[in-house]
């Protein structure tokens, strides 16, 4: 609704400054003869007219690189996120897949993508720096959670059962996704932002 506004006030701008030079212009052509107040009448005029399009362009040129800047903020949230998403996905499916009858297996693979992803994480922070504070809190949250993750699934708890193992990986797996969730709703908001 905002756009329309702003671009009805635009042309009702225009319009009003048209038909007013014009109706001066008119009446003090009919009523003075006299060029030099002609001559004035239309310098006036005409710099009334210059100075609102002046304006209307500087508007838009404003709107426009807000808009690019925009687009360029999004464009990058939507790389980092991207880049980010295979790695996540091994995390998810490596800790999802952990079960009693081959859990030294699942815990190496738990292990090594969470390493893999602590080291993208932490690699992207870098870019995620320049899109924004909150992306970027996002993306250390990422590398943290994948850090804790690896780090747990490394730990050799001889005095705890797997469920145990398990239940300490669900609670770092939980903050992961919440960084995850927020990531990608960083990036849509991005997306559409005004």
């Amino acid at each position: 609704m905002r756009i329309k506004i702003e671009e009805l006030f635009k042309w009702l701008i225009l319009f009003i400054t048209g038909i007013y030079s014009f109706i001066i212009i008119f009446l003090l052509f009919k009523v003075l003869v006299d060029k030099d107040y002609l001559i004035g009448l239309i310098g006036a005029s005409g710099s009334i007219i210059g100075g609102a399009l002046t304006l209307i362009g500087v508007k838009w040129t404003l709107n426009e690189q807000k808009r690019a800047l925009a687009q360029e903020k999004y464009e990058k949230a939507n790389f980092v996120f991207t880049e980010l998403l295979p790695a996540l996905t091994g995390v998810y499916n490596s800790v999802k897949s952990l079960n009693p009858f081959n859990w030294n297996e699942g815990i190496n693979l738990v292990e090594k993508n969470a390493k893999k992803l602590e080291e993208l994480a932490t690699e992207l922070s870098i870019e995620a720096k320049h899109i924004g504070i909150n992306f970027y809190r996002e993306v250390k949250s990422v590398e943290y959670y994948a850090a804790v993750i690896w780090e747990e699934a490394r730990k050799n708890d001889a005095g705890k059962t797997d469920d145990e193992k398990m239940k300490n990986l669900m609670i770092y797996y939980n903050g992961l996704a919440k960084a995850d969730n927020n990531l990608l709703q960083l990036v849509y908001d991005s997306k559409h932002q005004k």
